[in-house]
């Protein structure tokens, strides 16, 4: 008889506890959303800084888009599942002998560019970059707003 009084006993409390995996849930997905925000403007702040003109930018500037897409203005943020991030950054489109070309913008450094000569014949040329940063100061322009997109994110 004790026994069954026992189990209606710990059956009636299970009810009044906390459910953890709902909670663990709910917190992820609020976190997921304004970081999810915070990375499209990111995107949208970087993308409006590259212009697309004929004349180079000057260095420390973000840089000039020259060509139709993929280029500089093609950039991506996504949601990581394993580490809970958000990457934003342009697209690697460079070829074997480019490869980190938006790195080298970014950061400055040596490139290596193909230059065609007559008969079907090129070469190769290594090329010095000075900095063009623009992910850095997209990112730090929309710090200012993330206090806003993570106000309210797990609710009442």
């Amino acid at each position: 008889m004790a026994s069954r009084d026992f189990f209606k006993l710990t059956a009636g409390l299970k009810g009044k506890f906390v459910d953890r995996k709902a909670i663990q849930r709910a917190i992820a997905k609020s976190k997921k959303r304004p970081l999810v925000r915070w990375g499209a403007l990111t995107r949208k702040i970087a993308r409006q800084s590259i212009r697309k003109r004929k004349k180079s930018a000057s260095p420390g500037k973000p840089p000039s888009s020259h060509s139709s897409e993929p280029n500089l203005r093609t950039i991506f943020f996504a949601w990581d599942f394993e580490t809970e991030t958000v990457p934003v950054g342009p697209i690697v489109t460079g070829s074997r002998i480019t490869p980190k070309l938006p790195g080298v913008i970014q950061e400055g450094g040596v490139t290596r560019t193909r230059i065609g000569l007559r008969r079907g014949k090129s070469r190769v040329v290594e090329t010095k970059v000075k900095p063009h940063p623009f992910m850095g100061p997209a990112m730090e322009k929309s710090q200012a707003t993330a206090p806003d997109l993570f106000k309210d994110s797990i609710g009442p």
